[in-house]
């Protein structure tokens, strides 16, 4: 998923240093930037607008905030990138274009496939009058 966690409570300062004060780690192994800037960009948002403007006492209300801090990402907060939309509405709205162009498509198929239907019958028929 998004958010790799830390389940152990030993050396969490050390994890959480490198997992927080590290923004060009690649996440396939590839090292492109633009294989991960959509989680770098979240990564930097939720270290800017809430990781470092709280004190956690525990890596379980770390990974608690981070939680609600994914679904506030997804689902409140405004986007600039995508027109001040949410991301999840986004998501909701291109579902719902695709389901739209899918029924637009097979019903432009089966007009045409109607079409040719009524094509080969008057070519079947013309060519059944000039063989007699």
């Amino acid at each position: 998923g998004m958010v790799h966690r830390v389940l152990t409570e030993n050396c969490n300062s050390v994890v959480l240093g490198f997992i927080f004060n590290s923004p060009t780690i690649s996440m396939d192994g590839k090292g492109r930037a633009t294989d991960n800037i959509c989680i770098e960009r979240f990564w930097i948002s939720a270290k800017c607008e809430r990781i470092y403007l709280n004190e956690y006492q525990s890596i379980r209300e770390l990974m608690t905030d981070v939680d609600d801090y994914i679904e506030f990402y997804n689902h409140r907060r405004f986007h600039e990138t995508l027109a001040y939309k949410k991301p999840m509405d986004v998501y909701q709205e291109s579902i719902k274009l695709n389901q739209e162009k899918a029924r637009a498509l097979k019903e432009f198929y089966i007009i045409n496939f109607k079409n040719v239907v009524r094509g080969f019958g008057v070519m079947y028929f013309l060519v059944k009058i000039t063989t007699k």
